[in-house]
């Protein structure tokens, strides 16, 4: 890849960052399937749905855009995989990202486990299956890894900037 000027590098890597909220946040606000309202609230699960729907839309298409800047600045294809940091795998990369996460949600994690005192169930695993087969549940899953994603593509686009 050739190098750009560092100017040039921190105007695209603000473009590129703000065209990543864009993309997440427009469709949550132009469609009334995804706004809560007096009548549809974000638990239900037609909300969920089409929440969902949008927040893959968003993650396809800001993985193309990031793909897209990747090769318009010279990256080749065996090459794009490496710096999405997709190939190889890498278990350092992989715990640091659970790091993160942990990091991130520890005060609502330290609120629910420690403050209200439901470590003893997670202990047992309660409320596993319910989490997993529920729409709410589903949903809080498909937030936590698509929030990931974006932030891989923003810090990407910062690595090749």
């Amino acid at each position: 890849m050739h190098l750009l000027s560092t100017h040039f590098q921190i105007k695209l890597m603000r473009r590129l960052q703000t065209a990543y909220v864009l993309i997440y946040v427009l469709p949550f606000y132009l469609s009334p399937a995804t706004r809560p309202s007096a009548t549809l609230t974000r638990d239900a699960p037609s909300s969920i749905r089409a929440r969902t729907r949008a927040v893959i839309f968003s993650t396809v298409v800001c993985c193309a855009l990031t793909i897209f800047v990747l090769h318009a600045h010279g990256a080749s294809a065996s090459e794009i995989p490496k710096l999405l940091g997709l190939w190889p795998i890498s278990l350092l990369d992989t715990a640091r990202t659970m790091l993160l996460v942990v990091i991130l949600f520890a005060g609502p994690i330290f609120e629910y486990g420690i403050v209200d005192g439901e470590w003893k169930d997670w202990i047992r695993l309660k409320g596993v299956h319910e989490t997993l087969t529920s729409w709410v549940g589903y949903r809080n899953l498909v937030v936590v890894s698509d929030a990931l994603c974006k932030l891989h593509n923003m810090l990407t686009a910062v690595g090749t900037c």
